[in-house]
């Protein structure tokens, strides 16, 4: 039940995250273009939090993590002051609205782009390859491994995920002779190593 509601919990998390984003590109360009920006709203429905920053534009992250909007000056939609009529979108060029609009998804590319620089510098990604059940007679049973375990190396060739293992496994299909393998529990320091013979191994 916990993880449940911690993978929603984050799920929302990650979707606010993405539209803010995207919001805020349309708002930052809307912004440099010198159109009047009214609201900047996070998610829809009864507003949790609201504030007034420069120029008076109320922000809101609102109850329902569903969406979120740019609302700007705009006579098809609302009267505009008459200070205010040269700052409303629609008598804004053609070129700048597009360029208002598009803010938006060029926002979430450089979002994922930026995430997908930050895990390369973090390093190799993937599933860590977890022993669940250990069936008699298999691989891992001769090798002496238990459930729980990490698979470190296969034939000295570090698997940090299960992509890798499974490519060091590929390696030595139909071979004769030893397979050598090293594992451990995860957080603890003594490492399981093991030799296991192997005769056209499928």
């Amino acid at each position: 039940m916990l993880d449940t509601v911690q993978t929603v919990l984050i799920a929302i998390a990650t979707f606010s995250i993405v539209v803010a984003v995207h919001e805020y590109g349309h708002f930052w360009v809307a912004r440099r273009s010198g159109v009047k920006v009214l609201r900047f709203s996070v998610g829809f429905g009864r507003p949790l939090i609201r504030w007034r920053g420069r120029d008076d534009v109320e922000y809101v992250v609102a109850v329902l993590p569903l969406g979120g909007y740019v609302r700007m000056a705009d006579e098809r939609e609302d009267n505009v002051a008459d200070e205010d009529l040269p700052r409303a979108y629609n008598r804004q060029p053609v070129a700048r609205r597009m360029a208002i609009a598009a803010a938006g998804p060029a926002a979430n590319f450089l979002l994922a782009v930026l995430v997908l620089w930050m895990l390369f510098l973090r390093g190799e990604v993937g599933i860590v390859p977890l022993i669940d059940q250990v069936s008699a007679g298999s691989l891992a049973d001769r090798a002496g491994l238990v459930s729980g375990q990490e698979i470190l190396s296969i034939d000295d060739n570090p698997t940090p995920t299960l992509a890798a293992l499974n490519f060091a496994l590929l390696e030595r299909l139909g071979d004769s002779g030893t397979l050598r393998l090293s594992a451990a529990y995860p957080g603890l320091e003594s490492i399981h190593r093991s030799e296991v013979p192997i005769e056209r191994w499928l």
